[in-house]
């Protein structure tokens, strides 16, 4: 992921921990490893999905192809207002 890219994740971060539910995610997110994905179910599981949220980001934010996948997959799961946040210029598509 480019730094621009990171910089409107870490912007709206607030708005994923508060809306995404990371496990719903995880099928639309091949760019994860299964370790990746075994951790954020893990903590989703342990502490809920605001701490998943942070591992799931903090986890995509290290892959180089990941912010398109990131878009896709809130928009899969029902946040699509916060893929427009993240990438306006996909809306219409």
């Amino acid at each position: 992921m480019d730094r621009q890219e990171r910089a409107l994740i870490y912007r709206y971060f607030s708005e994923l921990v508060d809306d995404v539910i990371p496990v719903d995610m995880l099928p639309y997110l091949s760019c994860l490893t299964s370790r990746d994905k075994d951790a954020i179910k893990c903590e989703e599981t342990n502490h809920g999905p605001m701490r998943a949220t942070q591992i799931l980001v903090d986890r995509l934010v290290r892959r180089p192809n990941a912010f398109q996948e990131f878009i896709r997959a809130l928009r899969e799961t029902g946040c699509g207002h916060l893929a427009e946040l993240l990438y306006p210029q996909e809306e219409g598509k």
